[in-house]
Parts: structure tokens; sequence; C-alpha cells
């Protein structure tokens, strides 16, 4: 699956002060219970060190404890970049594989965990693990306490726009910040599956602050010809006792015991035995597996390949708001919303630079929820622009012209040629 370049991290430095609120008796017996400040530790520390968000956010544990109950819990969100530590536990056993552990800390309340940097795409966030308080309740107040007043609407929790414009613990000295993401879904080794664990220390990542070092892994695509380098962050994830779920069928529960510089699985728990990832009909732009949103179809016996498009557009969606958004995307002179669509769904998790190239910029030069919405209601990925008629300019038409090269290039075929869409023109 590629190497692991051994470099160094530098360790951040503040301490976040603990915030007070107003509390049920319950949440307030919580909070009591798991205030553990972070005590200054004489070897290895947390590489940010912060006060994790004491408040029992579910009868089954505090934040870090990573619970989900339901699907609802799951937050969309749509951006980056961020850091997947889904994949995260012990050292590996041949060192030609990444090294993705997760090392507890001299005083045993975080696991400093590598994880592979995603730089742009869908992710969602747990909202019964997002580890600052204040952006907990504020969460909370506009999705409601399981997040279901947010479902089926990306970047609507206010969790989003803190990740995607660094200000989750930014004064605390992350760059990054540990979420969930299916881009890594169709390459080699990184399936999602699950096993049950008995109770043990493991390591809440959801939401944990994050640093980028100057290391990389190599990621393979499923048939392993296509590889890709991969940042990797670092993150300090706040540890749990209690049992859990990994993300990996067949792994070893039992990695350590977790002592200092001991491993741990980066984990969460469900308490219910439901599925433990976000189960909406379909996800929009994601890898084409059995959760992606498939692209338009092609009109049966088309040649060259024309797409099948919805006859109406839903009545809370407007058009205009989709097309502007699409301008609004300029990064360098390139509306990258239409080159992010025409390279993201059919090269995600194959390609790493080429979608790298097609996204930066996409969430911070403006808003894609009317985009976002208009997909995840009519169920497709990468479909928004041709649904509302958006047109590319010139320059971005041959940017995306360019991009489709490039993917058949790398044996990847391009939405332009699956249903005739996103084709660019020189």
């Amino acid at each position: 699956m590629g190497t692991y370049k051994n470099r160094s991290r530098k360790p951040g430095q503040q301490i976040q002060a603990p915030r007070k609120s107003v509390l049920s008796l319950s949440l307030l017996v919580g909070m009591l219970l798991t205030l553990v400040v972070p005590a200054a530790s004489k070897g290895e520390e947390p590489v940010i060190v912060y006060t994790p968000n004491p408040l029992f956010t579910t009868l089954f544990g505090p934040a870090k404890a990573d619970i989900l109950l339901r699907p609802s819990n799951f937050l969309p969100c749509k951006g980056g970049p961020i850091a997947l530590c889904y994949y995260s536990g012990p050292e590996p056993l041949d060192p030609s594989q990444p090294d993705l552990s997760c090392e507890v800390t001299d005083d045993g309340q975080f696991a400093n965990c590598k994880c592979v940097e995603i730089p742009s795409g869908p992710y969602f966030v747990d909202i019964n693990a997002i580890l600052d308080e204040k952006m907990y309740l504020r969460t909370v107040k506009k999705c409601g306490k399981e997040g279901f007043d947010c479902r089926g609407q990306p970047n609507m929790a206010p969790v989003c726009t803190a990740i995607n414009d660094k200000m989750l613990f930014a004064r605390d000295g992350a760059d990054r910040i540990s979420t969930f993401s299916f881009a890594l879904n169709s390459s080699q080794g990184f399936n999602i599956e699950g096993k049950s664990c008995n109770k043990s220390r493991y390591a809440g990542c959801m939401t944990a602050p994050c640093k980028r070092t100057d290391k990389s892994v190599e990621i393979c695509d499923s048939s392993g010809e296509v590889c890709s380098s991969y940042p990797v962050d670092v993150c300090a994830c706040p540890t749990f006792d209690g049992q859990y779920q990994v993300g990996k069928e067949g792994a070893e529960c039992d990695i350590g015991e977790g002592l200092p510089g001991s491993n741990v699985w980066s984990a969460a728990f469900n308490p219910l035995q439901a599925e433990t990832t976000p189960s909406p009909a379909c996800i929009p732009d994601i890898p084409d597996d059995d959760k992606g949103c498939p692209l338009l179809a092609k009109i049966p016996g088309s040649d060259p390949p024309e797409p099948v498009i919805p006859r109406s557009v839903p009545d809370n969606i407007s058009c205009k708001k989709v097309c502007a958004e699409y301008r609004q995307s300029r990064q360098a002179g390139i509306e990258v919303g239409f080159t992010c669509d025409a390279t993201l769904c059919t090269a995600t998790g194959k390609d790493f630079g080429l979608v790298k190239d097609a996204c930066t910029g996409l969430v911070q030069n403006g808003k894609i929820s009317e985009i976002l919405l208009l997909e995840t209601e009519v169920e497709c990925s990468c479909c928004a622009s041709q649904i509302c008629g958006c047109e590319p300019d010139a320059p971005t038409n041959a940017k995306i012209y360019m991009l489709n090269d490039r993917q058949r290039r790398l044996n990847i075929t391009p939405q332009c040629d699956i249903n005739g869409t996103l084709c660019g023109a020189l």
C-alpha cells in the first residue's frame, strides 16, 4: 500500500480554559464527574493541549466517548481539508505499510493519532462528539439535540462552517479537525467495515484538533495500479474507557493496555447496535459504492452519451441560486464548482492530486449549500449544474477539458464519457 516517511512533529502550546453554561442537573453532574484539565507531562504531551467538552452529550458518556445513537446524529458537511482518523490505531506490523498509529500520552488522557488528511469533499460530524463545548451548544441549538433538523442539508450545522473556516480550536493551534469521510472507501485496505470490542481505553477522535506534519503516506486504489501521496496530520484525541467499535473487520481489539506510550484504537460506540455510518438513501459526491448517489444516467442507446435530466426541480430549490453558487466559486479565474464536479465523483479515492487540483478553494470562495441541497434531494452526484442548466465560462471549460484528459490517461473514466456532461472545450 505504500511507505511512510518518518519525520518530526511539533507540539501545541496553549491550554483552553474550561467554559461555563447553564445545564440541566444531569448534564451538570456529568460535567463535574468528567471535567479533567490535562496535567503537565514530563514526556509525551498531546500535540495540542485543550479541555474537551465535558458535557454528557448522551446517557452513555461525554463528548469524547464518540457515541452514535441514530443516523441523524451525523451532520452532513462539505469542504475541508479534514483529518480522517477512522483507520488509525496500532502501529503496522509491516514497516512498508502506512503508520497511522495512536499513541497514548504520558497523562493517559489523550492519544496522539496519525491520520490521513483529506483535502476536500463531503464529510460528517457526530453531533454527540463535538469536543468544543460552545460549538456543541451552538450546533444543538441550530440542528436539535440529535441533529435531525440539519439532516440532508450540508453545511447547515455551525460546526461545519467552523471546520471549513479553520476556526474550531484555532486559538489552541489547530489547523485541521478530525471528522468522518468516505473518501478512502474505494482504496486498498481502507474499506469501511466494523468490529465490536469489549470495554477498554480508546481514542475518541471526532472533532479533535490536529496539526499537519511534514509526513505523508502513499495509498493506492482498489486495483493497486494508481497510488497517491496523502499528507499526515497528528490529532490530539481524548481517551475514554468503554465498549467501542473499530472500522476494520477482523481487527484485533487488544493492541495495548491503554498505558502511556501504548497504542489504542481511534474508535466510537453505538450502544444500540445500529449502523455506525450515515444512512440517508444515498450521499452525494462520495465514491461510487453502496452509499454514494449515482451520476445522472445515460439515455439508453445515445452515442455520444447524453444525460437523463430530471424534468422538474424540487419546489424548495432555486436554480438561480445554484448557478450563482457556481459563479461565486471562482478561484484564480476558474469556476471551481464546475471543475470539482467534473472530477470529484469519478476520481475520488483514485487520484488525490487530481481531486485537489480540481476542487481546491471550492468552499472558501463561495457558498455551495443550494448545490448540495439539490443533489441531496434529487439523489444524484456532481449533477446540480446539469439539472439547472448552469454553464461554465471559457477558461473553466478549458480546465475541465484538460482534467478529463488527465483522468483518461490515468485509466479513470471521466463523467463526460459516462453521461456526456461536463466535457469542457478548448
